[in-house]
């Protein structure tokens, strides 16, 4: 089961990642299936993805030095390379200034994921020339989370309204999409609530769409919800909706229209 193919629309954003999260072994399954879809292949691998880290409790300057003269080989089969450092936060401090050197100099050809469970373990200089994917945003919540969210008296309101937003614009329904948002908009004093419908709601998106799977979405009652928007998003970009969730709170932060601030959310995550 392909759970990272067609993540990103777009390859040429970044050619550096940083995947994070509390199990690494999910997440080592996860960019092995990324770089899969890199490559283009599962097959004649062997000179295309070079692995790192799993097994080892330091990572030194000379395994960096491994990657880089790895790198610069031509592959036989693939014309990508992808490099895949397990445990990334074991990295000494010079072997993150040079790997740092390495994400500076890269070539378009290669394509390197950081896969660790502490960010804070990572040079500030690092973070900032990588797209990070925070799974435990995405794909773990816990039970006392959804309680949270589900238990309260407007959580499930506000869920609704969020994914019928998205449906009606996907529908070309635009007074009904405007409806939905002016309702929305009723929250507006309730923004931790409503981001966090927001994290799911892309969470349940993810499951459904990448991974064909209805057991783990989070509430059963909207179900049905899941299966349309997976048959209207062709695309769906978990990478791009975080970052334009952070928009959104961005934006309400510094006092713009929250209903704009809605619908451009919306736009942005929903447009093909």
């Amino acid at each position: 089961m392909k759970i990272l193919d067609e993540i990103f629309n777009n390859l040429g954003l970044s050619q550096s990642y940083i995947f994070f999260g509390d199990d690494i072994e999910l997440i080592n399954k996860f960019s092995l299936e990324f770089a899969y879809r890199v490559i283009g292949s599962k097959t004649n691998i062997m000179d295309s993805i070079i692995f790192l880290g799993n097994n080892i409790k330091s990572i030194t300057i000379n395994d960096i030095r491994f990657i880089k003269s790895e790198v610069i080989k031509k592959s036989i089969y693939h014309k990508n390379k992808v490099v895949l450092i397990s445990n990334s936060e074991r990295m000494s401090v010079e072997a993150q200034n040079a790997i740092l050197k390495t994400l500076e100099d890269q070539s378009k050809n290669v394509f390197i994921v950081l896969i660790l469970n502490d960010i804070n373990k990572i040079l500030d200089t690092i973070i900032s020339r990588c797209i990070v994917i925070n799974f435990n945003s995405i794909l773990k919540s816990s039970e006392n989370n959804f309680g949270r969210i589900y238990g309260g008296e407007d959580s499930e309101k506000i869920y609704e309204l969020l994914i019928n937003s998205l449906i009606n614009f996907r529908m070309f329904k635009f007074n009904n999409f405007s409806e939905n948002i002016n309702s929305l908009v009723a929250y507006k004093n309730k923004l931790d609530l409503i981001t966090d419908m927001m994290y799911i709601f892309i969470r349940d998106l993810f499951i459904y769409i990448k991974m064909k799977d209805t057991d783990i979405i989070s509430n059963d009652k909207f179900l049905g919800y899941i299966l349309e928007l997976g048959n209207l998003l062709k695309y769906f970009n978990i990478d791009k909706s975080i970052f334009e969730l952070e928009k959104f709170k961005s934006r309400v932060n510094l006092n713009i229209n929250f209903g704009l601030s809605l619908r451009l959310f919306i736009f942005r995550i929903g447009g093909d």
